[in-house]
């Protein structure tokens, strides 16, 4: 991503998520999905 040691240690949880995530976005990374869940897989988890 670029950051030296040093940035990244300095960087909050959020601050280095932000920017990986925007890395990713940048770098077409596509993030996985879980997808859309079906009626027949809701049912089966027993959610009415």
């Amino acid at each position: 991503m670029g950051f030296a040691p040093e940035q990244v240690q300095r960087m909050s949880l959020w601050e280095f998520h932000s920017a990986f995530a925007a890395w990713k976005r940048f770098n077409g990374i596509k993030t996985e999905g879980g997808g859309e869940v079906t009626l027949d897989r809701l049912k089966a988890l027993g959610v009415k």
